[in-house]
């Protein structure tokens, strides 16, 4: 008998399986041909045994010391800075330190980091665009939503048929469908890593940037997010299996646990999206390797357009139309539908063994696209921001504008055309239609970001520029890593949006911006 799950995921299944997978299926079919004249195959996932306990390792003793000796650091950092601040004068935190020694030690300092957390931009681009934190906080929501949506799927219900009818709604098929909401992120990554650039470029000698930037930026970039990352990592594979239990609880958490001790290299690397992404640990850090394999992949291409300003249109050219034609092949070759299916069979695992997820949806030749597509759009606001151009005023434009919103939403509507159709496979119409649709993000996000830039509606601005979204957008990286820690205790969507962000709180001034605090320092010490 074949299996889903591999018995790695639980105790002693492997012997529950031999002992009892045949009488499960004489007993089960024995109801169902009795009382409805079916048969049908079932099979031994886990057996649950009350009173087990989930016993203590190294790990799960790293992970408790690890934590205690970050708490023991924020507080001598902290009375650190504390004592060092003998006015006791509030711009004592917000003013940089005066000497390397201080920067160090006063680097896990929490008043401190919670100032950094809060402080607004000083330069005039990122005060421009300070609505991207807006953006990123809004998007994450929607993350959150539709990951809310999955977990209903795994749990067992007597009934599924509310759930399948929500195919049918426009809401709810916009929600279900709402997987290209994440390519709001890589726009917004590509877009900025251009901006970046950009300023880097204008300030070095020559205007061109050196090959050694390259192994700099990557390197820099994996010292960022590579701390705060693998101590949630951790968290998953030791203690998230011990909060709570019941019959289902193994199902959703101690397959994590197993999978994260098994595959956390795959996480560390970045390679999670393609290495054993059938067995992934915090699934949806599958972005994370995307975006950042993409980092890569577009500092490359604008090292190279620095050096050859006459390959810009070659590179940028080839990239996209690299990102039409692969995936294309993909869903043509594979014989894929046309768009993402959500299927309530695939929820179940979450998405584990769906191959379209693994092969189209989580790769880097799938998103690369809207990456390269922010790349774009962010060196010709570069570009014009130079030349102090300024987004045109008119009416045809703003009205136009107003509309983003609504086709991005009926665009996500549109996909109730492949649930309630069959189509024959392969399909070359269907291999066209994937990347022209999944691209569409790319047009919506950068129009709507030219009109915010150009004040089309006033009040939008003054709405995505309020001063709190300012800190939730800069929470929003330690938030996307820790929800899914918080969705498996808790229920509620709004009470994991707020856990989430209370988690990433903590994650933020206790872990994210003392690394970057101190990667700031060897960067330093490195132009130096």
């Amino acid at each position: 008998m074949m299996y889903i799950i591999d018995p790695i995921a639980f105790d002693n299944v492997a012997e529950d399986r031999a002992n009892y997978g045949d009488l499960v299926n004489i007993c089960v079919n024995y109801q169902l041909n009795k009382s409805h004249g079916l048969v049908a195959y079932s099979e031994i996932e886990y057996c649950f045994r009350p009173g087990l306990a989930s016993d203590l390792d190294w790990p799960s003793y790293l992970f408790l010391g690890l934590s205690l000796i970050i708490l023991f650091v924020c507080f001598a950092s902290s009375s650190y800075d504390s004592w060092i601040n003998k006015a006791q004068s509030e711009d004592h935190y917000t003013s940089e330190p005066i000497c390397r020694r201080t920067t160090l030690l006063t680097a896990f300092s929490i008043k401190r980091n919670w100032y950094r957390l809060a402080a607004p931009s000083k330069d005039d681009l990122n005060q421009e665009l300070q609505f991207f934190q807006a953006f990123r906080f809004l998007t994450m929501v929607l993350v959150i939503l539709g990951h809310s949506w999955n977990m209903l799927a795994m749990i067992p219900l007597l009934n599924p048929e509310g759930l399948e009818r929500k195919y049918y709604r426009p809401a709810t098929i916009a929600l279900i469908n709402g997987t290209q909401i994440v390519q709001t992120f890589f726009t917004i990554g590509g877009f900025m890593l251009a901006l970046q650039t950009c300023n880097v470029q204008a300030k070095s000698n020559g205007g061109k940037l050196s090959w050694i930037t390259i192994p700099t930026a990557i390197g820099f970039r994996y010292l960022r997010l590579t701390p705060v990352y693998a101590y949630v990592v951790l968290l998953h594979a030791t203690w998230l299996s011990k909060l709570q239990d019941g019959p289902v609880w193994p199902r959703g958490v101690l397959t994590e646990e197993r999978f994260c001790r098994k595959n956390w290299w795959t996480n560390m690397l970045f390679l999670n999206n393609y290495v054993n992404s059938d067995e992934p640990c915090l699934q949806q850090t599958w972005y994370l390797a995307c975006d950042f394999q993409l980092f890569v992949l577009g500092m490359i291409s604008l090292v190279i357009i620095s050096r050859n300003p006459h390959l810009k249109f070659y590179v940028l050219s080839s990239v996209i139309i690299a990102a039409y034609i692969i995936p294309g092949m993909v869903i043509y070759f594979g014989k894929y539908d046309g768009v993402f299916i959500n299927k309530l069979q695939d929820e179940r695992f979450l998405y584990w063994y769906d191959s379209m997820y693994r092969h189209v949806y989580i790769p880097l030749h799938s998103n690369m696209g809207c990456y390269f597509g922010g790349i774009i759009f962010g060196t010709i606001y570069s570009s014009l921001r130079k030349t102090a151009h300024r987004p045109s005023q008119s009416l045809f434009l703003r009205l136009i504008w107003h509309m983003v919103v609504p086709v991005a939403f009926l665009s996500l509507i549109s996909y109730r055309f492949f649930y309630e159709n069959y189509f024959p496979k392969p399909s070359l119409w269907m291999a066209i239609y994937y990347p022209i649709m999944k691209h569409l993000w790319i047009f919506l996000f950068t129009f709507l970001v030219y009109g915010v830039i150009g004040n089309y509606n006033g009040l939008i601005k003054r709405f995505l520029n309020y001063p709190a979204f300012l800190i939730l957008g800069r929470l929003t990286f330690c938030a996307y890593l820790s929800h899914m820690f918080v969705l498996k205790n808790a229920s509620k969507f709004i009470s994991v949006v707020v856990l989430s962000y209370l988690m990433a709180l903590v994650l933020a001034l206790m872990l994210e911006f003392p690394i970057s605090s101190l990667q700031k320092l060897i960067s330093n010490k490195t132009k130096s």
